[in-house]
């Protein structure tokens, strides 16, 4: 409280009381908005929060978004289940993707990250961009006593691989998408005899890719077709396995890109551009390559893997037939 001691009743006094009385409002009416302002800055900024579905591996995912936050403040909601609602899709494959852009789940998005990315790895449509490639491989051992390593994958009918041999049951991936391309480039017949010939050498069926590069890196098989990923995995954790990329002389190997497509209804949210501009950058895909997640660059033909020349959106559509036909035969049906 404040106290303005009386002055004398002169003129100048009195103009000098009044003065002191105006003085003491306004400092009262500062200190009050100081303490308002105060008072608001103390209120936490409201967060920016996105939702994110990939099924890329959290050892991988999580350092990524964990950069993205640290430089933009925007904070990352992962979602992990196959039908759950996000704002960016982040798939390690492309067939996923496809599955969403023909579902209308997905929005037409052209990123100024995506600039370089070479024209096979984005979809003719706008709805998916590619980045970081991995690539299908024969996995075998390292300490085997080989003659020769198999070279492509019709070594692996050959007398030797009988009963050693693994490779994923195919399945709505990369395991199934490699069926599919067989169909597509070698025809139907060519390709069902392959897949009789690999029955008849006692080939096993196994869950997933990374078993089969499990299997093969402690030493349960001597060979099978599984991804590049999933074999730097195991060489990271001690497995004693080497990664050929098959049938470089001939029609080469399917690659995948890693891809990320935006929500139908999120390319107006600028929060879902930013991270899937993000995920598009240069260097996130220089990030999933130092990682050993992806083996090559979506933005260069690189001299040392021979892809297979596919369509992408022709494989999905072969893939259900082709994944029948293919698991009833290796399993004798």
């Amino acid at each position: 409280m404040f106290w303005i001691e009386p002055t004398d009743d002169t003129p100048a006094g009195k103009r000098t009381l009044v003065t002191m009385r105006r003085m003491v409002v306004l400092l009262m009416g500062l200190f009050l908005a100081t303490g308002l302002m105060g008072g608001c800055h103390k209120q936490p900024a409201p967060k920016t929060v996105v939702t994110l579905y990939t099924s890329l591996p959290d050892s991988v995912s999580s350092v990524i978004i964990s950069l993205f936050t640290r430089q933009t403040g925007i904070e990352v909601n992962v979602v992990r289940q196959p039908g759950s609602t996000a704002a960016v899709y982040w798939e390690q494959g492309v067939f996923e993707m496809i599955a969403r852009a023909q579902s209308g789940q997905l929005a037409k998005y052209s990123s100024p990250s995506a600039s370089g990315v070479l024209a096979k790895f984005k979809d003719s449509q706008g709805f998916w961009t590619g980045t970081g490639v991995r690539a299908r491989v024969i996995a075998y051992r390292a300490d085997e006593r080989w003659t020769r390593p198999p070279r492509g994958v019709l070594d692996l009918t050959n007398p030797e691989f009988k009963g050693r041999l693994v490779m994923a049951r195919p399945a709505m991936d990369f395991s199934g998408g490699y069926v599919a391309a067989l169909y597509q480039l070698w025809g139907d017949q060519k390709t069902k005899d392959y897949f009789v010939a690999l029955h008849r050498n006692d080939i096993r069926l196994v869950t997933n890719d990374a078993a089969v590069a499990d299997e093969v890196g402690r030493g349960a098989f001597v060979a099978g077709l599984t991804s590049s990923d999933d074999c730097a995995v195991i060489l990271s954790e001690g497995g004693k396995l080497e990664s050929l990329l098959p049938d470089q002389k001939e029609m080469g190997t399917l690659v995948v890109p890693t891809t990320v497509a935006l929500a139908a209804g999120a390319d107006q949210q600028p929060p879902a551009r930013q991270l899937a501009d993000y995920l598009l950058s240069e260097q996130v895909e220089h990030k999933l390559i130092q990682m050993h997640f992806a083996g090559w660059s979506a933005r260069q033909e690189s001299a040392d893997l021979k892809a297979m020349e596919v369509d992408y959106s022709e494989l999905a559509r072969r893939m259900p037939q082709a994944i029948a036909e293919s698991t009833a035969i290796l399993e004798g049906r």
